[in-house]
């Protein structure tokens, strides 16, 4: 195959993986959407509920029987975006502790931890992409020590990176 035709081939390869990519994100999104729309309901009938408890007594149990209905649609609803959102991240991996000098680029870092670290023989061009993110804040809930406990073992900065043809 010429280079040409690899270019060919990997151009809609890469066209058809931003289609899937969209299309998974209008379904997230239609999802989340309609997780709102379910939220909106279980509130409006909460609210029902306690107003009619005391004018009717038998309407309330009804009104119990549809809003745990809801309740559970709305759980199935919430595990299917979360698995719709996991299906999106099956090829990326999380490393943390690598810095990325400024001249470098985190694709590159990242290509070389793996090929001399993990002693895995892979190119630059098996990443899809590869970037930085921010170290993450304290949460509220820790102790002080348990604070400067965690940002001391964060010397690096995180990065996340996702592969072009990694297995199904």
């Amino acid at each position: 195959m010429t280079y040409v035709d690899q270019y060919i081939v990997k151009k809609a390869v890469y066209a058809a993986i931003q289609a899937l990519l969209n299309e998974l994100s209008k379904k997230f999104q239609d999802i989340t959407d309609y997780m709102a729309v379910l939220e909106t309901g279980i509130e409006k009938l909460e609210a029902e509920a306690e107003q009619k408890t005391e004018d009717q007594p038998n309407m309330n149990g009804n009104l119990q029987t549809t809003l745990e209905a809801i309740r559970k649609e709305n759980q199935r609803t919430r595990a299917a975006a979360n698995d719709t959102e996991q299906y999106g991240r099956r090829n990326n991996l999380r490393f943390r502790g690598l810095k990325v000098k400024k001249d470098e680029s985190c694709r590159k870092t990242v290509t070389d931890f793996i090929n001399r670290r993990l002693q895995l023989s892979i190119s630059e061009n098996d990443i899809e992409i590869a970037h930085q993110l921010p170290n993450r804040k304290p949460t509220g809930d820790a102790t002080q020590g348990q604070q400067l406990q965690e940002r001391g073992s964060e010397t690096g900065t995180s990065g996340i990176l996702s592969f072009m043809n990694a297995g199904s």
